[in-house]
């Protein structure tokens, strides 16, 4: 079993080791995903630790360089799938009450919604928003694909141990603390062994576009196709992954992670893909956006009050 560690970075292309002097424990974890995040709007970065076996932890930020471990992670330390195998975290304000919440999800443990309630803890909210908890999360997605204003969730889902395919989800926000799920409605519905999932408006049309990545059968890589779903604007998609070149369906590539990001800086979003699993070697495919007619506007944001990365604002 491994520890979490900590690096440093110098601001010179190099890190330095400082677990051991910033109050990040050394004793063995086995950390599956870390995120940091300003959990109680001080302006300071948080770190949240989700370990298997070992139980969660919250650390907050002390503003000189240490942190302090938050007794009972704030009600996260053994939050639901937390000391499972659960190895997906992502942090948003989807209620917009100015603290950012938090979803989980994981091999073989099924997702979680978690209210930060403003006085520096967590409530699990799951049944009362309406999410709907399934199976072998692989994927969270928040993104507001019908620009409502409200952060909407996917959730990308990969084969049951018994080989079948569970299915994604897509939960449509309804501002008033709970979700409906509108998968079907939508035209997401799918049996692919979907794996992370990321949302990005690669076409600078105004709605947010939806790219799923799938490694088919595990072992094998049969039925492979990544998922584009362009969004229609009327609430419904379209898997357009072939045509734009981005399914790379070939019956060997397990395609895993993805990002969205404008590599080139010409204002449309680039794509990003990692193959593989375990030990096995995969290919990293960069994929340039050849782009449209489209404009874009670009938002540099510097923290003033905030943490100076910005992490967690949102323009409106």
């Amino acid at each position: 079993m491994k520890r979490d560690l900590l690096y440093r970075g110098l601001g010179n292309g190099t890190f330095r080791y400082v677990s051991n002097t910033t109050g990040i424990e050394t004793s063995m974890n086995r950390g599956r995903c870390s995120v940091f995040f300003d959990y109680d709007n001080d302006g300071l970065l948080d770190l949240f630790v989700k370990n298997f076996p070992s139980a969660n932890v919250l650390y907050k930020n002390n503003g000189n360089g240490t942190f302090t471990i938050v007794p009972d992670g704030g009600g996260l330390r053994e939050a639901t799938s937390g000391v499972d195998h659960g190895s997906i975290v992502s942090m948003a304000d989807y209620d917009n009450d100015g603290f950012m919440d938090i979803a989980m999800t994981g091999d073989g443990n099924a997702e979680a919604l978690y209210k930060n309630m403003g006085n520096g803890t967590f409530v699990d909210v799951t049944s009362a928003a309406g999410i709907i908890p399934r199976a072998n999360g692989k994927g969270l997605g928040w993104g507001d694909y019908n620009n409502d204003g409200l952060l909407d969730l996917y959730v990308a889902r990969g084969h049951t141990t018994n080989g079948g395919a569970a299915g994604g989800s897509l939960y449509r926000n309804n501002g008033d603390g709970t979700f409906t799920d509108v998968t079907t409605a939508a035209g997401l519905s799918t049996t692919a062994n979907e794996w992370a999932a990321v949302w990005g408006d690669y076409d600078n049309d105004g709605f947010l576009d939806l790219f799923i990545t799938n490694p088919g059968h595990n072992a094998t890589g049969v039925g492979n196709a990544n998922l584009l779903y362009h969004n229609n604007g009327d609430g419904t998609f379209t898997d357009v992954a072939a045509a734009e070149g981005v399914a790379l369906e070939d019956g060997i590539s397990l395609h895993k992670t993805t990002a969205w990001g404008d590599y080139d800086n010409d204002g449309f979003l680039d794509l990003v893909i990692k193959d593989g699993v375990g030990d096995s070697i995969g290919l990293h495919r960069l994929f340039k956006n050849l782009g449209n007619g489209n404009h874009f506007i670009k938002v540099s944001l510097v923290g003033t009050k905030s943490n100076i990365a910005g992490i967690g604002a949102r323009v409106a």
